[in-house]
């Protein structure tokens, strides 16, 4: 194969973005090691944007989960700004596609009207069990709905006596009862990954079968339980909480918890009971009960069982690290099948192209190129970012008629009031969201299979502790504050046409395959696939549209409700250098994920992201080449491939 006239630019496909796209979706679902993973785990400022992100991960009638978000925002001393960002959804097959993809719009942004309006929220609470449609209930909430009840409660909550717990009690029943879909999921999702049963009951049949060694050090711990918490836990059958008539005796206040090698069976047996019974609480996808928000009386059920769930998570935490138990959860442990590697192992990169490398953590090496396709570039990213600065500031003015709090409003009563008492007051919210940072995102690969059981389990308490979080923050930060919320969505982004032109491309990619019309839709499917992250969309507005606001030294938080992927981080890291201010992401659970780049993303990052896909894929290539050098030869006996003194794949 010839090589490219020096008129053509040094990319893969024709320009950086679809190289990014390829790339991305050929490498989707694989890890990348060495990057820094964690930007926010003890950073409280972040906590609040964390919860209200999700929050907003609730689903329709028509979806399990809104599409993903992310959130930026300032707590200034009279205003809470706040700007939440929609992800788009994949591409339209039906779209006019292009080739190569030229930049989409940056997007449209909206204020959220009315997210002040304590009366409202304080009438949100009241109706939160209805079960016949109304101004205050409906079975499906669309975003920007949600999101306003939400802003709404949280003023009311803010003008609520810090003593009076009811009206926090009856918001955390509310989402509860909004997010039995999501609940449900993680509840399959539990099921699904160690077999289709309680991961408990196997743990418990397998020490049955190969008894573990004797807990040297038993675990001791005293716990305070409310009324509700006692009836579960003596339904459940736990230690200390079964015994005959106890049912009768059940008194509020604290108990002494033992896990020792003589009852830690009985322990893995009401866990078991415990998690059946909250499948059973909300129905499977795909049945009638599902499609309907539970009853008042489900909803108090399943937020019992998540306040045992929680004041029980040490307890969980022990036995799964008991010597022998890792080996019992990694062997049921439902292994996760992973995409072929197909296109990866036949994946080279052609000669004429040499990736430069870059420090992740230390992005200081973003030197001037010296060839003339470097200049091409400069000029592009002028003319990239020259329309996207014009555009208004998320900071739109508030319309003074709505921008204010509204008066004190009384005390809530409804008929939750004697359940509400006991729901929240002993959950250490904000202790749990700090403690673990896997809290809000059961996708990551812990470590250990105990770790990944912990995660999986815990999700499901997500927006309990998030509503309870939330509730604190309200009362304590936000008492007096002018709310100010602003949406963006991102732009449509046009699939990539599988041109003449483009084929011919990628045959410089894929020189072992044959670009028929099957490897060619299975290449343009995986592409279309990616998105514009929300992180990534933040970004791009913060950077390229209102670069002027942020400009006074202040860090900008962009979270959401799980760690971001490993490109946004490293669009992060790069975007940060030389700025004199800074991105502030959550972390990173290092993974790649199909992905596109913001439109405003300037061209020199475009080239240095695409350039770190391309040494992901050679570290996978060369890995796979030195595991089988010895059987690498072809039918003449001579290496196809071989890598260059700047350890790039050069055909031979």
């Amino acid at each position: 194969m010839s090589k490219p006239k020096s008129t053509t630019k040094l990319t893969l496909t024709g320009s950086y973005r679809s190289d990014i796209r390829l790339l991305s979706s050929i490498l989707h679902g694989k890890h990348v090691s060495g990057t820094t993973a964690d930007g926010g785990r003890n950073d409280s400022s972040l906590t609040p944007l964390i919860c209200i992100s999700t929050l907003l991960t609730l689903g329709t009638s028509n979806s399990l989960t809104h599409a993903a978000h992310a959130i930026s925002g300032r707590i200034h001393l009279h205003r809470l700004e706040c700007l939440v960002c929609c992800e788009h959804k994949p591409t339209k097959p039906f779209q006019k596609p292009v080739s190569p993809p030229e930049p989409n719009k940056l997007g449209t942004l909206e204020t959220v009207s009315d997210v002040a309006n304590a009366t409202r929220g304080k009438m949100l609470l009241e109706h939160w069990a209805d079960n016949v449609e109304n101004e205050y209930y409906q079975e499906s909430y669309p975003l920007e709905d949600h999101l306003r009840d939400i802003f709404q409660i949280l003023s009311y909550l803010s003008n609520v006596d810090a003593q009076n717990d009811i009206p926090s009690s009856l918001f955390l029943f509310l989402v509860q009862r909004r997010a039995f879909r999501k609940i449900s999921a993680c509840l399959e999702e539990v099921f699904n990954r160690y077999g289709s049963s309680s991961p408990f009951t196997q743990m418990l049949n397998a020490i049955r079968d190969s008894p573990l060694p004797q807990i040297q050090t038993p675990y001791q711990e005293t716990v305070v339980f409310s009324f509700f918490e006692l009836k579960f836990m003596h339904r459940c059958h736990f230690p200390s909480f079964n015994e005959d008539g106890m049912s009768i005796n059940l008194l509020e206040g604290p108990y002494v918890l033992m896990v020792n090698s003589q009852n830690i069976e009985c322990w893995l047996g009401a866990f078991s009971v415990l998690l059946n019974t909250m499948k059973l609480l909300y129905p499977e996808e795909d049945t009638p009960e599902r499609r309907a928000p539970p009853p008042e009386g489900v909803v108090f059920a399943m937020v019992y069982c998540l306040q045992c769930l929680l004041k029980l998570k040490p307890v969980m935490k022990f036995i799964t690290e008991v010597d022998g138990m890792e080996r019992v959860i990694h062997s049921i442990e439902s292994a996760r099948e992973e995409e072929p590697s197909d296109f990866i192992s036949n994946f080279r990169i052609p000669h004429y192209i040499k990736p430069r490398s870059s420090n992740n953590n230390n992005n200081k090496d973003r030197e001037v190129n010296q060839d003339k396709d470097e200049d091409e570039d400069k000029d592009e990213d002028l003319n990239d970012g020259k329309d996207a600065r014009s555009k208004d500031s998320w900071n739109a003015p508030t319309d003074n008629d709505k921008g204010g709090m509204s008066e004190m409003p009384d005390n809530v009563e409804g008929n939750a009031e004697c359940e509400a008492k006991d729901v929240g007051e002993d959950v250490e919210c904000d202790a749990e969201i700090e403690d673990e940072d896997d809290l809000f995102s059961n996708d990551e690969r812990p470590r250990s299979a105990a770790t990944r059981l912990l995660c999986t389990v815990y999700a499901v308490t997500a927006w309990l502790l998030s509503t309870s979080a939330l509730s604190k923050e309200a009362k304590t930060n936000l008492a007096g504050k002018e709310f100010q919320v602003n949406i963006f969505r991102s732009s449509d982004v046009p699939p990539i046409k599988f041109d003449r032109t483009f084929t011919k491309k990628l045959k410089y990619c894929f020189p072992k395959l044959e670009m028929d019309q099957a490897v060619v839709g299975k290449l343009s499917k995986r592409c279309n696939k990616g998105i514009i992250h929300a992180e990534a969309a933040l970004m791009d507005l913060v950077m390229c549209a209102h670069k002027h606001e942020f400009g006074y030294g202040h860090d900008v938080p962009i979270v959401a409700s799980k760690k971001c992927c490993y490109l946004c981080w490293l669009l992060h890291l790069l975007l940060n250098d030389g700025q004199t201010f800074k991105l502030k992401l959550r972390g990173t659970h290092n993974r790649i994920l199909s992905w596109i780049p913001p439109p405003g993303t300037p061209t020199p990052v475009l080239r240095q992201l695409r350039d770190a896909l391309l040494q992901v894929i050679q570290d996978i290539s060369s890995t796979q080449l030195c595991d089988k050098w010895g059987e690498s030869e072809d039918e003449e006996g001579e290496l196809s491939f071989m890598e260059d003194d700047d350890g790039v794949f050069a055909r031979i």
